[in-house]
């Protein structure tokens, strides 16, 4: 008798586990579905983020590349011009010439009003003449002795 109620019971549970079946063939199909549009959107956005990293990457290059070119060519021919001055290649003076995004920066000391002027005018001819389009920002401070 025991035998037969364990027979009866493992048939009922064969018989549960294959009604589930088409439940569980139904689920896994909509699981499935579900699980596709999520990666879809999770691939799409990845795209998307992909993109303007990369664009921003390439804006970062051009940046980069803009202010190297303009410390290669502009920076050089300031500075030289400006330590040719007798006045200004005086060792109390100490003056730094860099360019960045279109503007030519004038830092250090100097020992006057006027020489700071001087190199202002110097680097503004020197542009002049190199036809540059930079602006000049003097940020030179002036130190007594």
């Amino acid at each position: 008798m025991l035998r037969g109620f364990s027979l009866s019971a493992c048939l009922i549970l064969i018989g549960a586990g294959l009604a589930g079946c088409s439940n569980t063939e139904k689920g896994l199909e909509q699981d499935t579905a579900k699980n596709s549009q999520t990666v879809s959107q999770a691939a799409d956005k990845t795209a998307m983020t992909t993109e303007q990293a990369a664009q921003n990457a390439a804006q970062q290059t051009k940046e980069s590349a803009r202010n190297a070119a303009e410390a290669m060519g502009v920076t050089p021919k300031v500075k030289l011009a400006i330590t040719v001055d007798k006045e200004l290649k005086d060792s109390r003076n100490n003056i730094d010439v860099d360019t960045k995004d279109g503007v030519v920066h004038l830092t250090g000391v100097v020992y006057s009003d006027a020489l700071k002027q001087k190199a202002e005018d110097i680097a503004k001819k020197t542009l002049t003449d190199m036809n540059a389009t930079e602006k000049i920002s003097n940020e030179l401070t002036v130190k007594t002795q």
